[in-house]
């Protein structure tokens, strides 16, 4: 099992707050990498603002993974949406999926489908949503394929987003697109929200996801809050996944601190089932 920790890269401002760090990128993987992390997942807006041959050598001098891009930046910054009813907005987010993509294809990432979906809008209904969802989700799939890249559509709680809540509802398309690059990823703090059976959820499912976050309730440092994630790997373990994990902490003023507590409360319970 390899665990990673959420990082934004340098087309972010320093001073803004995410999910995981921000700041000087390269002292920021060394960071990640001194305290025992095998990686990170990368936090991204606009990839056309990076030099990704750059980003990608130090990820590889440092003898780092980087399991997933992070795409729900996109949707707070420039209002970016797979969903969106306005089709030159849908037009210019799948033309930014091909931009992650062609990252993800430099870095040997995944691709992430969070916040970045969308959500049904007042004037749509569900079956219009995915209807564009749909569309949006076969052309960027297309795309990853020829670069062999995989995307994860993740069900993310109806406290963010009113849409695909659950792993039924993320299945439901999947199934749809029925493609080997797209698939599905987990979140422990949207499964803890939404799932009906979030302990049924990673028995029957885990096994297959391509990637899994570890965020808290409250999404502080890992393990700090009141998911047991003990009996949570415990179960991710028994179900056979033996993929990447990232964790996700937010502690604005407090980054470093939360990524090193998230470190000293996980890594016993990874070596538990290692």
């Amino acid at each position: 099992m390899k665990h990673c920790y959420a990082l934004a890269t340098p087309d972010i401002p320093p001073e803004d707050h995410v999910f995981g760090l921000n700041g000087d990128f390269t002292d920021n993987l060394r960071q990640i990498k001194a305290c025992g992390y095998d990686g990170a997942d990368l936090v991204v807006c606009d990839p056309r603002k990076l030099d990704a041959l750059a980003v990608a050598q130090q990820i590889e001098q440092m003898d780092m993974i980087v399991p997933m891009i992070c795409t729900g930046e996109i949707v707070k910054r420039e209002g970016l949406e797979l969903t969106s009813p306005d089709p030159d907005i849908r037009r210019a987010t799948v033309q930014r999926f091909y931009d992650f993509i062609d990252l993800a294809s430099l870095v040997g990432s995944g691709v992430n489908i969070g916040r970045s979906r969308g959500c049904i809008h007042a004037e749509m209904t569900k079956a219009e949503t995915d209807a564009l969802a749909l569309d949006s989700f076969e052309k960027i799939t297309v795309y990853a394929e020829k670069r062999s890249v995989k995307l994860a559509l993740e069900p993310v709680t109806k406290q963010m987003v009113n849409y695909l809540n659950t792993l039924e509802d993320v299945l439901t398309l999947v199934r749809r697109i029925d493609s080997p690059n797209f698939g599905y990823m987990l979140d422990t703090q949207h499964m803890i929200l939404d799932e009906p059976d979030p302990a049924r959820t990673i028995m029957d499912y885990a096994s297959n996801a391509l990637h899994i976050h570890l965020v808290d309730d409250n999404r502080g440092p890992v393990g700090c809050g009141l998911i047991h994630f003990d009996e949570v790997i415990g179960m991710i373990r028994a179900s056979g996944y033996n993929g990447t994990f990232a964790h996700e902490g937010y502690a604005p003023g407090f980054e470093l601190e939360a990524m090193r507590q998230s470190m000293r409360i996980m890594k016993p319970i990874f070596e538990m089932y290692a």
